[in-house]
């Protein structure tokens, strides 16, 4: 699948399959620019597909088990984080749409696993970076020049360029919970809570989640693949094998309205909130309206759904995303996956959402049915310099980005 950029651009992002071992079920191919709406005037694109592992007979167990994969190529503007925040939370309305599934019978929504890789644009541990991992971000008071971390740091602007409304515009039709505003549901509409009890994490900062595998690392039925990102490149493969961690999962959430503090509040505390003052809750109630309409909850105008989402400055995702790469080696050294100016950094991902938890009896416990079981070594900077001191590209790497390689395991 190949989406070809916008605009006069010749270059774009293209996912490929092997067909002898997957069929594909759906696909979207995205251009993020939609001259119309404000932010999203830009050539970049992303593509999504949805895939079926093709089994035969008994030795599928779980029949419908898919994988979603998408490549994206975030815009490069080191200033302009709003931008990227922007298409990003399109391309996960899109996932969000494509790998949900709804179980007859059943409240709320689950999700097939996801590979979400790509160029970012965004260093490791920066808002953005936090945002993929954490499925949070409050970005009352920050600067659209700080997001991505690509740009030098600076701790103070004129008042006037503080972030206190919605990035996001309203017209894209996106919730702040990115979702597509006409699929919003009672649980996922875009009322602005402050979510999340974050083990104390800070917002330039990220925990690397656990990956979560079977003891032993395999199972009966599992289909290997492999996903890249970036060119390929003749550098020493250095396989870090994960496949005997133990099961785990962290999942933690916890609701606050607009009207208290910004502080991250842990999960006891959210079962029983402070009481709170009438103009508080009347900011609450505004809030809440921005999902009424979709859920029939509320009888509110348009007018009064659109000024709740434009007042809201938080943004969310439901997928369990963690990095197949830790970013930095044990010696300190930081990886690096791109070579640009002369410096180098980290913008190139692969995240990995393992899916809706399912009991292995292998290992007795539960666990996702995508389990990383490996990643292609990448180097650090003078590790580029050292292959003949020309940096990237050079005669044995023909790409200014490195190539990211990971394999997995999926339960079938």
């Amino acid at each position: 699948m190949y989406k070809k950029r916008s605009g006069d651009k010749t270059d774009g992002c293209a996912t490929f399959f092997k067909e002898s071992r997957f069929t594909l079920v759906e696909s979207k191919l995205v251009s993020f620019n939609k001259p119309e709406v404000k932010l999203m005037d830009r050539d970049n694109v992303a593509v999504v597909v949805l895939l079926k592992p093709r089994t035969t007979g008994s030795s599928s167990r779980h029949a419908n088990n898919m994988v979603c994969v998408s490549n994206t190529h975030l815009l490069f503007n080191r200033k302009r984080g709003d931008i990227k925040l922007a298409q990003l939370s399109c391309l996960f309305s899109e996932l969000e749409e494509i790998a949900r599934i709804s179980p007859p019978g059943k409240e709320g929504s689950s999700y097939y696993p996801i590979i979400c890789c790509g160029d970012f644009n965004s260093t490791p541990f920066s808002p953005i970076y936090s945002f993929v991992v954490r499925g949070f971000l409050d970005y009352t008071g920050m600067h659209r020049d700080n997001f991505s971390g690509q740009s030098h740091f600076r701790n103070s602007y004129p008042p006037k360029y503080a972030l206190t409304s919605n990035l996001i515009p309203w017209e894209l039709g996106i919730t702040t919970s990115c979702t597509k505003r006409n699929e919003s549901s009672e649980t996922d509409g875009n009322s602005c809570s402050n979510a999340e009890g974050q083990d104390n994490l800070q917002v330039s900062g990220s925990r690397i989640r656990p990956v979560s595998s079977c003891c032993d690392g395999s199972f009966h039925g599992a289909v290997p693949f492999e996903t890249s990102e970036g060119n390929p490149s003749n550098y020493r493969i250095a396989e870090n094998r994960v496949g005997n961690n133990e099961c785990s999962h962290t999942s933690s959430s916890t609701q606050c309205n607009p009207g208290q503090s910004k502080e991250l509040q842990s999960p006891q505390s959210s079962s029983s909130l402070p009481r709170i003052d009438t103009a508080q809750s009347q900011s609450l109630d505004f809030m809440e309206h921005e999902e009424g309409i979709q859920t029939g909850k509320h009888s509110v105008t348009d007018t009064t759904e659109k000024d709740a989402y434009n007042a809201c400055t938080i943004l969310r995702h439901k997928f369990d995303f963690f990095s197949v790469y830790r970013h930095y080696f044990k010696g300190g050294q930081q990886e690096v996956t791109t070579f640009h100016d002369q410096s180098s950094t980290t913008v190139d991902y692969i995240f990995v959402s393992p899916g809706q938890q399912q009991y292995c009896r292998r290992c007795r416990s539960h666990h996702g049915p995508l389990q990383l079981t490996g990643n292609l070594g990448l180097l650090s900077e003078s590790g580029i310099w050292n292959l003949d001191g020309q940096g990237l590209p050079n005669k044995y790497l023909s790409s200014d980005h490195l190539s990211l390689v990971a394999s997995f395991l999926l339960h079938v």
